[in-house]
């Protein structure tokens, strides 16, 4: 069967051009920044143009000497474990992982220290060299605290359990020690950043906290 045009078979048939349509692109989302409250506390996050918000970074916002002792009086009252724990955490600024992992070897009760090895989550505790640990001073509040939670540890010595003796939870803390309205305005995150900032208040060197922190950027931080 003969093709038209003398196209072979499977050949292609050019077709006139027909009217230019123009192509039309949807421009990308662009974020704006947009201030909120979370449970008290200012929060900038990003939203594009359909609302859809993108968090930020939160800043952190220590506690003052006279709420952290409002609070521990409401806390002692829900659970003193609980509450010594996170006075003491208030007080060393350990880390979340730090603090989970501290265990009563790491206390140095007659140097007033406690030592801070670098830990990551899930992993088996090993020797460290030097350049990853740090002593931090505690007070002797801080230390009555730290020998009453020392004195029934938990598995594998550690300091810092929830209530049932397992490793320490921040949804049991928050839970048990009902944070939303013993600690408004605050989050868990803020205790390191209040023990830089009450070392800094009391008059420590900028270098000192930073190097008690093992975070340079809070030894300067100003009050709000």
């Amino acid at each position: 069967m003969s093709t038209s045009h003398g196209a072979s078979p499977g050949s292609l048939i050019p077709l006139a051009p027909g009217p230019s349509v123009p192509r039309t692109f949807a421009p990308a989302p662009r974020l704006l920044p947009r201030s909120v409250r979370v449970a008290g506390s200012p929060v900038t996050i990003l939203t594009d143009r359909a609302g859809t918000p993108t968090p930020l970074e939160r800043t952190p916002r220590p506690f003052t000497r006279a709420e952290l002792e409002v609070a521990w009086v409401q806390w002692s009252a829900l659970d003193p474990r609980l509450a010594d724990t996170v006075l003491v955490l208030a007080h060393t600024a350990l880390r979340w992982d730090e603090a989970r992992a501290l265990t009563v070897d790491d206390l140095v009760p007659h140097a007033h220290q406690i030592i801070v090895r670098a830990h990551c989550p899930g992993r088996v505790r090993r020797p460290l060299p030097p350049a990853l640990h740090r002593r931090v001073p505690v007070s002797l509040r801080i230390r009555q605290a730290l020998r009453r939670l020392a004195s029934t540890p938990g598995p594998r010595g550690l300091v810092f359990t929830d209530p049932d003796g397992a490793p320490l939870r921040r949804a049991t803390v928050r839970r048990v020690l009902d944070w939303y309205h013993t600690a408004p305005g605050h989050g868990l995150a803020d205790l390191p950043a209040t023990a830089a900032q009450l070392w800094a208040d009391d008059g420590t060197p900028r270098a000192v906290v930073a190097e008690w922190s093992g975070r340079p950027a809070w030894s300067s931080r100003p009050r709000g």
